[in-house]
């Protein structure tokens, strides 16, 4: 069974610099969640997950509480999966504010022998990014972003939106040009737009979810809707969390097992039983600008 998988959705760390509202990883952007165990992913789990999928060839690095960059060993982690042949993919999804433009640089450098691909998450121009993203830094991000790209790495600029800066698509779109990003993807948020405070005074903020009835047109023409399926799936692929711990995806996290255990998952019919249909931020549209 376990020669299926193809695809490791892998949490490097419960760790993250950002504030966002609406993450389950603090209360509404002010404070830290009570029962969030804040820990980075022991390389050896992770090394002992990829050898069980011996068919195993894209890893993607993409926090369900955190993100990998904050993580204190992310270049322990990097250097084993590439020690393993089969893997042809990596991904990285991040904030893009962590390291500095050398350490992006090296990135680039030390991986130019598979595929890799960086998500920057990007909420908005300058003034409406960090209203969302409280505790990262729209220059630096533009900063490493650059310094990545340059370097001959591959970007995607990653957009999720929302009423605040839906004016801002294309402004974002057209900057994403400019930089050299490989691709522009504008997501939907799929958490409740419960109330949401600032990460330093505790003052509410008020952002709400996008309402298609409120803009006409916020997506450039030549972006095409893209639809979204069930990884777990269409890949089919697992998700490994910071403790180590398997399961079919990140929704289904409190599902999660043992890594010795992973013959089990697949026996355990019940983890698919409350599976969550969402499946995570939709893909409203993309544009690869390349």
């Amino acid at each position: 069974m376990t020669q299926n998988i193809v695809w490791l959705h892998v949490e490097s760390t419960s760790r993250c610099n950002a504030w966002c509202p609406f993450c389950p990883r603090n209360n509404q952007g002010y404070g830290l969640a009570k029962d969030l165990l804040v820990e980075d992913l022991a390389v050896d789990k992770l090394q002992k997950v990829i050898q069980h999928f011996s068919n195993l060839h894209t890893v993607q690095l993409c926090g369900n509480l955190g993100d990998p960059l904050a993580a204190k060993n992310i270049d322990n982690q990097i250097d084993m999966i590439l020690e393993f042949d089969n893997i042809k993919n990596i991904q990285i999804h991040t904030n893009g504010s962590l390291r500095n433009k050398d350490w992006w640089k090296r990135l680039v450098e030390k991986t130019k022998k598979i595929n890799l691909t960086v998500w920057f998450t990007i909420d908005g121009n300058e003034k409406n990014h960090s209203l969302y993203r409280q505790g990262t830094s729209y220059s630096k991000i533009l900063e490493n972003a650059s310094a990545f790209i340059n370097a001959g790495g591959k970007a995607i600029w990653q957009f999720i939106l929302f009423d605040h800066n839906k004016n801002d698509v294309a402004e974002c779109y057209n900057l994403s040009q400019t930089l050299g990003f490989y691709d522009f993807k504008l997501l939907k948020n799929v958490r409740s737009d419960k109330k949401s405070y600032h990460y330093k005074t505790g003052k509410q903020l008020f952002i709400k979810n996008y309402d298609s009835k409120s803009v006409q047109k916020p997506i450039p023409s030549v972006m095409t809707v893209e639809k979204k399926n069930c990884m777990h799936l269409s890949y089919p692929s697992m998700y490994l969390n910071a403790r180590g711990q398997l399961s079919p995806c990140c929704y289904l996290d409190q599902k999660a097992i043992s890594a010795d255990d992973i013959v089990k998952s697949f026996e355990n019919q019940s983890f698919f039983q409350k599976c969550i249909v969402s499946c995570g931020n939709q893909i409203l549209s993309s544009k690869k600008t390349l």
